[in-house]
């Protein structure tokens, strides 16, 4: 029996570790709120990045004159002023329309009279584009794939001590085994 546990002390934390990943629709309803966790993930990211989206719109610019060229060498980015039309208010919509001029950075070499397109937050400064409401379920596959690789990392190294620990009793008895054989002694002393 001795021989047998590490190995049936394997297959049980694998099974262990295995039914622990089925997804909670394969084990139905109440038995498992991993599922339920990772189901709440992905729509507490696609609320934030819809909120986003609701917060940010993208506007054409006409670019009035470029700012000083970069300093980085390898770098695209420039820094124009451009001008927009924005409602008085500075909200989107709206009836009355002013021109808002602002510094902005572009992604490319632009030269005056071109247009731009910025993407603005409802105060009116320049923001990244909204994030796609994809992004919230590829955030919730990473994060479980990392709390998963953790979890099997950590049944590994237990296994690697309970396995070494045993190893270092099978050897012990081997050895008095081995002297006691040597010493001519040929009586069993099964434990």
């Amino acid at each position: 029996m001795v021989f047998r546990f590490p190995s049936m002390l394997i297959a049980l934390v694998c099974a262990a570790a295995a039914g622990a990943f089925v997804p909670a629709r394969a084990q139905g309803p109440g038995q498992d709120h991993a599922g339920q966790y990772a189901q709440s993930d992905i729509a507490y990211g696609a609320q934030l990045y819809a909120a986003q989206a609701r917060m940010r719109h993208m506007v054409t610019a006409t670019v009035a004159a470029t700012g000083n060229p970069p300093h980085e060498p390898h770098t695209t980015t420039s820094v124009v002023l451009a001008t927009w039309p924005c409602a008085a208010d500075g909200a989107r919509g709206g009836e009355l329309h002013i021109e808002r001029a602002e510094w902005v950075t572009t992604d490319r070499t632009v030269n005056d009279g071109d247009e731009i397109h910025l993407w603005l937050n409802d105060v009116g400064r320049q923001v990244d584009p909204p994030t796609p409401l994809t992004q919230a379920a590829v955030d919730a596959i990473g994060a479980g794939a990392g709390i998963g690789g953790c979890a099997i990392l950590g049944l590994i190294a237990g296994i690697a001590l309970v396995r070494s620990r045993l190893d270092r009793i099978r050897r012990a008895q081997l050895e008095r085994e081995i002297d006691r054989f040597a010493s001519g002694d040929t009586t069993n002393h099964s434990q």
